[in-house]
């Protein structure tokens, strides 16, 4: 390559080439475009000397401004540069107007030669929804829950809010902490549950007050959401309406039934005189009460009948759901819904891991209940905590506390009964909470164990503070194996266990006919000196009722997913020795004063032959053993002599071990400890993947707290956004450079500004990234796209790879970068090398479904070495890299976001429920 003598070229005259007038530059010196002129000579099939064919960016393929061709001083026709030092540059769409071709037009549509002409869109921002799902870890799916305290000052309020403790509000709990008593709705407090707000009716000035909102547990949870009645009966939900079995519906904290459900899409009502644009969405009744949704193939012209196959096509919409609420409701109504799904079994056999429920142990004739099956005689052998055995059922129902106040009539002074109207399914009767004004009476004590698969005896519960010998096994002890209620061998009556009778103290068992399967959760349950007894839906009250007691009966539907278990403890354990009343050896009556009959006892307590005297010292000990480990003491219910205890003032947890702050008990107290599992449903999570036009791939959070809505519509000009709360999107940092960045609908938008008390954006700059600029209706959310929602680039898919240079000679070129450690073994590693040559992708020798220059195989991991295949009777000829060319091995590598199993990439944990970094991060924590 040659260039000119003269810096101005002054010299190059006419078109002949003479030496005198040219200066030879070395091949060193040449940069790569200049070596790519110079030296390029193509081959068989490859580009010609192109540059924009041969270096990518040398060429933007979009609308190209041109100025003069500098023969003169002429300046040129338009510039456009920026240092991105003025933050107004750009502030609308409309800032650089450029007078060119058409967008998409005969010549400017740029798309492959042998398409047609069209355009290309690069940007793509997909979003990922998960649901609440189902219990896939199989160890509980438990209702969340959360709480607070205030302290009540009359002189203030009596209004205390409990807003936001829970996303998805179903119902709420009071207690007055400084008396130990629950508070009963209606007559200690009101709720409104629109404001979720309580106001205080009868509390003393001072006492410390807790409120604790629950979520809704259970099931196989599609989605959920909490709205406001707004006059009509209906709503519509995001939720394929094939895919709904059940719905729950609260409103104002109660349960309420009649709702049913359809399948929805934006329609209009179908009329025969009015003509339709292609797709188009119509609705007609056909006479009947459900909607028939019908989408246009083509352009419809008036008079057109629907049942026109030509024109009309009938579907059934499977994004959205109608749902009939089944009554009307106003703005004075907080509705909490829940669309609950299953899990398809198919016929003749059952899925290790998917939610059964049992009837029966040590039977072997089953039935499977599921979408399409109904098989009977199938063993059911799953495994795992809690599989159990027997009768199959995908379906398992919501859980959540619920209360049913009673006051006492005479009719339930009398008879000392009561009907109740909440469910008491699964193992309720064993773990309900039953107040009588406010003080909990003594429930059925409880002893859980997880069935080794081999073991058939199982010990009663012996905290009890009773002999097991008043035990009536026939009516007293009930037993539960993954919550279904197992029949008992009595007398004639054929059952699945037996209970052991009584020889000496705590000796007593449940003895099964054949072992419950490997964890299996057997509970054992002894009513003997419980308060109550349960028969069907009638509450019977063991001691006295008094004329308007408040009975207060807390339930949980359906239990089979919350695994509740109730230990009872009556006093402390007692160590040390202590002898009682030691009267033997009594002394001689006559030798005493030589009187028959005249010997008298001690008049002095505690002293020798006085009724109390003992000798020795007792220790007490609570000994408060939850039987299970990592136990959430904010999810106890724990009561006192029947005071409830407030978790951090009156108790904590250590280890598996209740721990009372006051001490040990006395003698005779009842402890009560209700538990349920502490794996809760986990929130439905959301999450984007953001590419622009350039290819950068970026992925951001979605979470309630950096989300909002447009409060007024949003013109595609104009410069200020108007939003429901502007604090929950990200800052600007103009002095760094930092603009606030968020999305609305599929535009990007970047803002100079945030004023937080008018919740404004402004100083906008409208479709950004490749998105365009467009209207938004009030309503629409807004995202925030932030860096503080930006996923670290150490969970994003990277590159890892080393280039060395060609001489021509060379064969083999080494990856030292890339470790054979991240790779399972060779025959995974191998094909997921790549080897670019000049920037263009060679294939493996092996890849006989590729073509390429240059053909290479492996021929070590330790480091990675390419070996480039000489074959000079090939056609075309394969030779090593020519001198000079970048030879660069790369692997892809990406980084799961799962918590990975021990020889899989994940263990099959839902991404709402992994602990990882990245799904932490997901899901705003």
């Amino acid at each position: 390559m040659w260039q000119a003598a003269s810096t101005d070229s002054t010299a190059v005259v006419g078109p002949d080439f003479n030496l005198e007038d040219w200066t030879l530059i070395p091949a060193k010196d040449l940069t790569g475009v200049d070596r790519t002129m110079g030296l390029y000579v193509a081959g068989v099939d490859q580009p010609g000397l192109d540059l924009p064919l041969l270096i990518d960016g040398v060429n933007y393929p979009g609308v190209q401004v041109y100025g003069n061709y500098f023969t003169g001083t002429t300046p040129e026709d338009a510039a456009y540069a920026s240092s991105f030092t003025d933050t107004t540059l750009g502030q609308t769409y409309s800032s650089i107007n450029v007078d060119g071709g058409e967008f998409i037009g005969l010549y400017e549509g740029h798309a492959p030669e042998e398409l047609v002409n069209g355009a290309e869109f690069d940007t793509l921002d997909m979003r990922v929804y998960t649901r609440p799902g189902a219990d896939w870890n199989r160890d509980g799916h438990g209702f969340q829950l959360a709480d607070l305290r205030y302290q009540y000052n009359a002189a203030v309020t009596n209004v205390f809010s409990w807003a936001g403790l829970v996303d998805n509000p179903v119902g709420i709990f009071v207690t007055n902490t400084t008396t130990n008593l629950p508070l009963s709705l209606n007559i200690d407090y009101t709720v409104n549950w629109i404001l979720q707000t309580i106001t205080l009716l009868t509390v003393a000035n001072g006492n410390i007050i807790s409120i604790a909102a629950f979520e809704i547990g259970g099931g196989s949870q599609l989605y959920r959401t909490n709205i406001v009645g707004n006059d009509t009966n209906t709503t519509i939900i995001p939720v394929n309406a094939a895919e709904i079995i059940d719905l729950a519906i609260f409103v104002n904290g109660a349960p309420v039934s009649g709702a049913s459900w359809d399948p929805y899409i934006d329609s209009t009502d179908w009329n025969q005189l009015n003509s339709y644009s292609k797709l188009d969405v119509v609705n007609s009744t056909d006479g009947s009460t459900m909607e028939t949704y019908y989408r246009a193939l083509r352009d419809v012209p008036a008079g057109i009948d629907i049942a026109n196959a030509t024109y009309w096509i009938e579907f059934t919409p499977t994004l959205e759901s109608i749902v009939d609420l089944g009554a009307v409701y106003t703005n004075t109504d907080a509705i909490a819904l829940t669309a609950f799904g299953v899990t398809t079994i198919d016929a003749g056999y059952f899925v290790i891991g998917r939610q059964y429920t049992i009837t029966q142990v040590g039977t072997t004739n089953f039935v499977a209940i599921g979408a399409g099956a109904n098989t009977i005689g199938t063993v059911f052998t799953a495994s795992g905590v809690g599989s159990g055995t027997g009768t199959a059922s995908t379906v398992y129902g919501w859980s959540v506390p619920q209360t049913q106040y009673i006051i006492a009539d005479s009719n339930f002074v009398t008879f000392k009964s009561t009907t109740l109207t909440n469910s008491v399914q699964g193992s309720n009767l064993a773990n309900m909470i039953v107040t009588r004004n406010g003080l909990r009476l003594q429930p059925p004590e409880g002893r859980e164990w997880i069935s080794d698969g081999s073991s058939l005896a199982y010990s009663l519960p012996t905290r009890g503070g009773y002999s097991q010998a008043i035990v009536n096994a026939t009516t007293d002890v009930i037993v539960w194996v993954d919550n279904i209620l197992q029949q008992q061998s009595i007398g004639g009556v054929p059952g699945v266990y037996s209970v052991t009778p009584y020889v000496s103290a705590n000796d007593r068992d449940v003895v099964f006919n054949v072992a419950p399967p490997v964890g299996a959760r057997i509970l054992i349950t002894v009513t003997t000196q419980a308060g109550y007894q349960l028969a069907g839906t009638t509450l019977q009250i063991v001691g006295g009722v008094n004329l308007n007691d408040l009975f207060a009966v807390t339930t949980f539907n359906d239990t089979s997913q919350q695994y509740p278990l109730t230990l009872v403890f009556n006093g402390p354990v007692i160590t040390g020795v202590v002898e009682q009343d030691p009267f033997d050896p009594l002394p001689n009556e006559a030798a005493y004063n030589n009187q028959p009959g005249s010997f008298d006892y001690a008049t002095v307590n505690n002293t020798q032959w006085s009724f109390d005297y003992s000798v020795g010292t007792a220790v007490y000990d609570n000994q408060f053993w939850l039987e299970r480990a990592g136990v959430n003491a904010a999810r106890l219910w724990v009561t006192l002599d029947g005071y409830a205890l407030t978790n951090s003032i009156d108790y904590s947890v250590e280890g598996e071990y209740l721990i009372l702050a006051s001490g040990a008990i006395q003698p005779n107290q009842i402890m009560a400890i209700t538990e349920v599992t502490d794996s809760i449903v986990p929130d439905a999570m959301a999450f984007r993947i953001f590419q622009d036009m350039r290819g950068v791939q970026a992925t951001y959070r979605i979470t309630h707290e950096t989300t909002t809505t447009l409060t007024q519509s949003l013109t595609a000009d104009a410069d200020i956004a108007y939003v429901e709360d502007a604090l929950a999107l990200g800052q600007p940092n103009l002095d760094i450079g930092v603009f606030g960045v968020c999305t609305i609908d599929g535009e990007r938008i970047m803002y100079r500004s945030i004023n937080a008390a008018n919740n404004t954006l402004s100083g906008l700059m409208r479709g950004t990234a490749g998105t365009a600029a467009a209207d938004h209706d009030t309503g629409t959310a807004v995202y925030d796209l932030s860096r503080g929602n930006l996923l670290q680039s150490d969970y994003q898919d990277y590159i890892v790879s080393d280039t060395s240079l060609g001489d021509g000679s060379t064969t083999v070129f080494y990856a030292p970068s890339i470790t054979p450690g991240d790779f399972v073994d060779s025959a995974s590693e191998a094909p997921a090398i790549e080897v670019y040559v000049a920037g263009i992708r060679q294939y493996a020798y092996s890849d006989t479904t590729a073509t390429s220059q240059y053909r290479w195989f492996v021929t070590d991991f330790d480091p990675l070495a390419v070996d480039f295949v000489v074959d000079d009777t090939a056609y075309p000829p394969l030779l090593p890299p020519v001198p000079n060319v970048e030879v660069t091995i790369l692997v892809r590598q990406g980084v799961t976001w799962y918590q990975q199993g021990a020889t899989t990439p994940s263990d099959g944990i839902a991404l709402q429920d992994t602990d990882t970094v990245a799904a932490r991060f997901l899901r705003g924590l």
